[in-house]
């Protein structure tokens, strides 16, 4: 099973990857964590010590969670695309998840243990 994750800070009005990608949980500090609830997001909430740089926090989500295989968003995603015949083609939630899927096939294929994929 893989992880969805996308680190937040102080933007829970702002963000944007849940209400495309809805199987991605944020991940907001102790301290902030009753205002994006009180949004209506999906929330890991840990704790404030994890917070402070986006790579302290990063390192948390690959150090405390659940799955093996871990996926992070940006939190102010709203589309992935591929080009098609000169033409960009928005991927639906479903398509985003099946590219994720293959990624982690093929990086166990080559025995590689992260990949990611960067403007």
């Amino acid at each position: 099973m893989i992880g969805y994750y996308s680190p937040s800070y102080k933007r829970p009005k702002t963000v944007k990857t849940q209400a495309y990608l809805p199987f991605v949980k944020y991940v907001v500090a102790d301290f902030e964590a009753e205002d994006y609830l009180r949004e209506g997001h999906d929330c890991w909430v840990v704790p404030d010590s994890a917070q402070g740089s986006v790579a302290r926090i990063r390192n948390y989500i690959l150090d405390h969670a659940e799955q093996e295989q871990i996926v992070m968003f940006d939190d102010d995603m709203d589309a992935m695309a591929r080009w098609d015949k000169q033409a960009q083609l928005r991927l639906t939630a479903e398509e985003v998840e099946e590219f994720c899927e293959m990624g982690f096939l093929l990086a166990n294929d080559l025995d590689i243990r992260y990949w990611g994929v960067n403007l």
